[in-house]
């Protein structure tokens, strides 16, 4: 009834961080409205330094009751941006 609002984010990690810990992340701080958190791309090799590994996430924002808006969704993406590089010590991409 109410459209969603999707945002991606790109990391680079090191390779020992897994799947779980960063999705752990993500939920912890994404705010209320996030509905899913899906990987779709995982890249290991040539241009990447061998210690690290790119995961892109596909984050899926819906309010059930109400039309979200740009600057709330922003405003969490923002912070699980954020969380990412201080807790994960990811770049983002």
């Amino acid at each position: 009834k109410y459209p969603g609002i999707t945002r991606d984010a790109a990391v680079l990690v090191n390779k020992r961080i897994s799947h779980s810990e960063i999705v752990e992340v993500i939920e912890k701080v994404a705010g209320p409205w996030l509905q899913s958190v899906n990987l779709f791309d995982y890249y290991e090799g040539e241009g990447i330094d061998d210690k690290k590994k790119s995961l892109a996430y596909s984050l899926f924002y819906q309010n059930p009751n109400a039309t979200l808006l740009e600057e709330e969704v922003q405003e969490d993406f923002e912070r699980v941006l954020k969380s990412l590089k201080n807790e994960l010590n990811a770049q983002i991409r």
